[in-house]
């Protein structure tokens, strides 16, 4: 499986969870997110996750070499990535935020919406804004309880609240790095510059097993527009 590294530069772009998702049919304030500058990929289907992050970690470092900007992660969840920018994060002696995307967080409360909602039915859409809007507002853990307490209420079988426990365990387990309140008003929540299997770092911006940006004092995530409550990165 190929690994990536990049590496871009950003300028700061606070925002509220209004401004990245909304229910169906409401407007969002239309705030600008941060645009992605001097953009530098890497990629190896033979390096290891380690080895990749260390390639990110030098990129930045050639920016930013004496550690004055901030250094972001946006990760995927996966564990041995985040493991690895925190173990070359030590090593460095430099100082990185981690916050999982908030795409793959998205992906995991369609995976309860489904618990709960027949295939089509337009109040799963209103129910992810809802939720969505709450994990942006720093309540990743409330969330998860909720999952689990309407799973319980309602007397789904194991089967049927799979996803819906899914998506709490993932939620519980990536604690404390969905603090999107935080990561909107000074970092990211999101990846504006690519998707799917990339994560990346950001000096200044941000630092992921994968992929590298390098930011200006910080970056707001996931951008504005979109539809029924899914946002534009």
């Amino acid at each position: 499986m190929a690994e990536l590294a990049g590496v871009y530069d950003t300028t700061p772009a606070p925002r509220t969870p209004g401004d990245v998702i909304s229910r169906p049919g409401q407007p969002r304030s239309g705030t600008t997110g941060p645009q992605a500058r001097g953009k530098r990929p890497a990629a190896s289907i033979i390096d290891d996750i380690p080895a990749v992050v260390r390639v990110a970690f030098d990129e930045a470092e050639h920016h930013d070499p004496e550690h004055r900007r901030p250094w972001v992660a946006l990760v995927d969840g996966n564990a041995t990535r985040t493991q690895a920018i925190q173990t070359e994060a030590t090593r460095r002696q430099v100082q990185v935020s981690i916050v999982v995307d908030f795409i793959h967080v998205l992906e995991y409360l369609w995976k309860a919406a489904w618990s709960f909602f027949d295939p089509g039915d337009p109040d799963a859409q209103t129910w992810i804004a809802d939720q969505a809007t709450k994990i942006l507002e720093g309540e990743a853990t409330t969330v998860a309880a909720g999952i689990r307490r309407r799973a319980t209420r309602f007397g789904y079988s194991a089967s049927e609240r799979k996803g819906a426990d899914h998506t709490a365990t993932h939620l519980t387990r990536k604690r404390p790095y969905p603090d999107y309140h935080t990561a909107l008003s000074k970092h990211s929540a999101g990846t504006r510059w690519c998707s799917g299997w990339w994560h990346g770092v950001m000096t200044g911006g941000l630092v992921s097993a994968g992929w590298v940006y390098r930011g200006l004092p910080g970056q707001a995530g996931a951008g504005s527009g979109g539809i029924h409550g899914r946002p534009t990165i």
